[in-house]
């Protein structure tokens, strides 16, 4: 889970406990993110230790990598039939997608980011 900073961290994170026993913070690639430290520091405050972590330094891709790998117990993540479920900001999809190996159409313009130009914006028609 990675967020902006403009998220309501209480939110989203009491409802993505109700659909997971464990979360991993990760960091988004945006000057508008949260650090996935501080969404963790906030998870320990609401007494969630032991199911909140933040593990390869918050990279999106290595959490990934390592959250699918091959279990202590030689159970590869498949096998064991768990769920990833990938939230929070869409600023981590596009890196998720591409540490899983699913395809994706990527737009010239980034339309997540404000536009640099506000001709552009005023230019667009109801």
């Amino acid at each position: 889970m990675g967020l902006s900073s403009t998220k309501d961290v209480n939110s989203c994170i009491k409802h993505i406990l109700k659909a997971t026993d464990r979360v991993f913070f990760v960091n988004a690639t945006s000057e508008r993110a949260r650090a996935a430290s501080d969404l963790l520091s906030y998870a320990l405050e609401k007494n969630m230790q032991g199911k909140a972590a933040v593990i390869e330094d918050g990279d999106v891709t290595q959490t990934l990598k390592s959250v699918t790998a091959t279990s202590p117990q030689g159970d590869h993540f498949n096998n064991r039939r768990e769920v990833i479920i990938i939230c929070g900001s869409f600023f981590i999809m596009k890196e998720a997608r591409a540490a899983l190996n699913i395809p994706q159409i990527i737009d010239s313009f980034d339309l997540n980011e404000r536009f640099k130009d506000r001709n552009v914006a005023t230019s667009i028609k109801d």
